[in-house]
């Protein structure tokens, strides 16, 4: 294994742990307390 294939492989890892967390976090309560304070420009 080269040091870039273990890169990828690490990250891959990383992103499927977001993946995960993404998928059990409700994000609507978050994202409504931040628009009450978030104005786009």
């Amino acid at each position: 294994m080269s040091f870039s294939e273990f890169d990828v492989t690490r990250r891959t890892r990383k992103g499927n742990f977001l993946n995960q967390i993404d998928y059990l976090i409700d994000w609507t309560p978050i994202e409504k307390a931040i628009a009450e304070h978030y104005a786009p420009t």
